[in-house]
């Protein structure tokens, strides 16, 4: 069974934030995340896979758009500011093999940091949605993986059911 689980807005990023002060630093429309995630169900007759499926749109804002001139021509005269229009693009999807828990951005939103089922974490480039900070890179850490970390456990834990907010709060009290 597939379910919406998780719904994140991406502020706009610069793209090169290492650009020289003074000059026009290009920005990244916002982004809206959505995580689908898919657990098997125990009665299944064959083996199935845990997986979740990232849905990616850009939220982009056109130009403003003015009165053509031949409006103008027939006398329309409108004192009113130009209207821009917004509108999403989808982007291309991005399918895990893991169930995703939690989202969150780093290096002012350069860097998607997915948080997995099993505790593992990942690390994928904004822009490119490319995996990053896999490899060994002693010169520049950001992450322990880097510096050979390894997370051994493999085992997925088990998450108890979604409970009502009400329940927390008397836990609370």
């Amino acid at each position: 069974m597939t379910l919406l689980s998780l719904v994140e807005i991406l502020p706009s990023a610069q793209i090169n934030p290492s650009a020289p002060t003074g000059h026009p630093q290009p920005m990244a429309p916002a982004l809206v995340l959505t995580v689908r995630s898919y657990t098997p169900q125990d009665a299944s007759s064959y083996n199935q896979e845990s997986r979740s499926i990232i849905d990616r749109w850009e939220i982009l804002t056109d130009q403003p758009l003015d009165l053509h001139p031949a409006f103008q021509q027939l006398g329309v005269k409108s004192n009113a500011p130009p209207i821009t229009v917004t509108r999403l693009q989808k982007l291309e999807p991005i399918v895990l093999s893991k169930v995703v828990v939690t989202v969150t951005t780093a290096q002012f939103g350069r860097v998607i940091c997915f948080a997995f089922s099993d505790g593992t974490v990942q690390f994928r480039d904004r822009f490119t949605m490319n995996e990053i900070y896999h490899e060994p890179s002693p010169s520049t850490i950001a992450h322990p993986l880097q510096v050979g970390f390894q997370f051994v456990n493999d085992t997925p834990c088990m998450c108890p059911p979604a409970l009502p907010h009400a329940y927390f709060f008397a836990r609370l009290s």
